[in-house]
């Protein structure tokens, strides 16, 4: 084995851990989007079917959306499942391939680090002000602020630990996904 091959599988087994954060959110993630379609359906069967609709499932769908959404942007980041313009990418070879996934990922990282500062910022400044929703449920803001910092947190963790596995081992962790036709 050489110190290439041995330095790969060094990187692809701590990866495993690295990853694991990222997997278990993503997860959640899902399942708080079977949890919203369950709670919109509910709405709907007591508001058509009952004539008694609910002030809570609103703001509860909306709270989770931000939720899962923010909370899966890491693992799409893993699992490659962004959109691409393969026209750019597919004209390069794999050591080109290599070098564009390494710029895109510091890009993100940046770009990441920049959202996440701002989105602690306004979290901070959420429970200090005690700003809440002009609902019936008044939910504080801090609840929609956190995920957003969870969110970023997680992408920049990801990105940087992707940027490193590049650099460490002169590869790419993932190959192209292919898109279905």
């Amino acid at each position: 084995m050489s110190a290439s091959d041995s330095r790969v599988s060094f990187a692809d087994h701590l990866f495993r851990y690295i990853e694991l954060p990222v997997r278990i959110f993503g997860n959640f993630a899902g399942w708080i989007y079977f949890g919203i379609g369950v709670i919109v359906a509910y709405e709907v069967v007591m508001r058509y079917f009952f004539n008694a609709p609910t002030h809570w499932v609103e703001e509860s769908a909306r709270i989770g959306m931000v939720w899962a959404t923010f909370l899966l942007f890491a693992a799409c980041i893993s699992e490659r499942q962004l959109i691409t313009i393969t026209l750019i990418t597919g004209a390069f070879g794999d050591r080109g391939k290599t070098i564009f996934e390494l710029i895109n990922f510091l890009l993100l990282s940046f770009t990441a680090a920049i959202l996440l500062w701002y989105s602690v910022s306004m979290f901070l400044d959420a429970i200090r002000i005690g700003r809440a929703t002009a609902t019936p449920l008044r939910v504080p803001y801090w609840i929609f602020y956190l995920p957003l910092c969870l969110g970023f947190g997680l992408v920049l963790f990801q990105t940087v630990a992707e940027s490193i596995y590049i650099l460490f081992t002169g590869k790419r962790r993932k190959p192209d996904v292919q898109p279905e036709h």
